[in-house]
C-alpha cells in the first residue's frame, strides 16, 4: 500500500485553513485524516460521563467505541510522528497548526509544506 501523501497548512486563525480543506475533500472524494494541533488544554470529554471519571481516576488511556466511531483520548502529549503513525487507510493526511512559526515544520521525508498567504483564502469560521 502506497504512503499517503502528507500536506501541512499553517496560518493564523479565521484565514480559511479549515474551509478549503473541506471543500478539497469534496470536490476531490478523499479518504481524509486530520491532525490538529492546538496550543490550548482542550477537553474532549465531558465532566461526569464513564470515560471522563476513568480519566480522572487515572486511567492513562480511554477507548470510547460505538458503532459509527471510536475516538481515543491518552493524558499524554503525543509527537507529530507518533500521530502521523497512528493513521491508517485514508488518501491523504492534513496536518493543521495555529499560526505559522519558522520553528514548525513537517519531518523531512513525511510530506511537504504549502505555504499559503491570508490574502489567498476567503475569510471562514476556521479555528
Amino acid at each position: 500500500m502506497e504512503t499517503p501523501r502528507i500536506i501541512g497548512f499553517a496560518a493564523f486563525s479565521g484565514t480559511g485553513k479549515t474551509t478549503l480543506v473541506e471543500k478539497l475533500v469534496l470536490k476531490l472524494k478523499l479518504r481524509l485524516a486530520v491532525i490538529k494541533h492546538d496550543a490550548h488544554n482542550f477537553e474532549i470529554d465531558h465532566e461526569g460521563k464513564d470515560s471522563w471519571r476513568f480519566a480522572h481516576a487515572g486511567a492513562d488511556m480511554t477507548i470510547i467505541s460505538s458503532p459509527k466511531k471510536t475516538a481515543v483520548i491518552e493524558q499524554r502529549p503525543r509527537t507529530l510522528l507518533d500521530n502521523i503513525a497512528m493513521v491508517h487507510d485514508v488518501d491523504l493526511r492534513r496536518l493543521q497548526a495555529g499560526k505559522p512559526a519558522p520553528n514548525r515544520h513537517l519531518p523531512q521525508g513525511h510530506g511537504q509544506r504549502l505555504a499559503l498567504s491570508a490574502g489567498a483564502l476567503p475569510r471562514g469560521g476556521d479555528g
